[in-house]
């Protein structure tokens, strides 16, 4: 997807982003639920069919062409990784906002790249594995999520504090200061998600495996007393999971 960027501040921000865990999908837009996305439709510009899994939702705002939701699906593993196996140069970043430079309105786009889990850093990310060989920007549209773009392309995106914008359902997505049991309550979060994408890996190489089960079962025992977002939504995931 082509793209232009302005070095001006977006109108998103980090309560914008939220990563519903249990419907494997990432949101970045001040929308709430989709119906209020599907009304947007008729006005925006960019990659809509997200009723299918081939594509991605990129909306940008049909009058001026700015970036306005994006909806990408994360319904494939997530596999951890290090920083020694990822190379990613962060020296190119910039804050600022995106724009859509296609000449028609719709394009055909999907993020086709593998989304890995650094889970000493926090940081969900999804860009091609050559990308880190060529002088790529970072493009932050708000603190914690930023598009990779290269010769005026959208190629991926990176997740800061990714375990801070887990949201346990629609109707209570936003994390904010006025619903304080969702707030984030310690600092070993990215351990935890980990310990349920290693144990999520399990369960996804063989359902019956006993070993997989115990992992998933001794998880939930962990956050059944967590009341915030992260810990709920890792109850539930595995509550479908298991069907308990």
């Amino acid at each position: 997807m082509e793209v232009f960027i302005k070095k001006q501040h977006s109108t998103l921000c980090n309560k914008d982003i939220k990563w519903h865990l249990s419907d494997q999908s990432l949101w970045i837009t001040k929308y709430n639920e989709y119906a209020d996305i599907e009304e947007r439709i008729g006005k925006s510009v960019g990659s809509f069919n997200w009723l299918y899994p081939i594509n991605d939702t990129i909306l940008f705002n049909e009058e001026d062409r700015r970036f306005e939701t994006a909806i990408i699906d994360l319904a494939g593993k997530i596999p951890i990784v290090t920083l020694e196996e990822i190379y990613l140069s962060t020296k190119n970043e910039q804050r600022g906002d995106l724009f859509f430079a296609e000449k028609e309105n719709y394009c055909d786009f999907e993020f086709s790249f593998p989304v890995v889990y650094m889970k000493e850093k926090d940081f969900l990310i999804s860009f091609p594995v050559n990308l880190g060989e060529k002088d790529f920007l970072i493009l932050f549209i708000a603190d914690d999520f930023g598009f990779f773009i290269y010769n005026n392309q959208l190629l991926g995106w990176i997740l800061k504090n990714a375990s801070n914008h887990i949201c346990i359902s629609q109707e209570t997505s936003i994390i904010s200061d006025d619903n304080q049991d969702l707030a984030v309550i310690s600092d070993n979060n990215q351990d935890l998600l980990g310990k349920y994408f290693d144990a999520l890996r399990l369960w996804d190489m063989d359902e019956e495996d006993e070993v997989a089960i115990t992992e998933l079962k001794s998880l939930m025992n962990v956050v059944a007393n967590r009341k915030d977002a992260l810990g709920l939504a890792i109850w539930e995931c595995i509550r479908n999971i298991l069907e308990v």
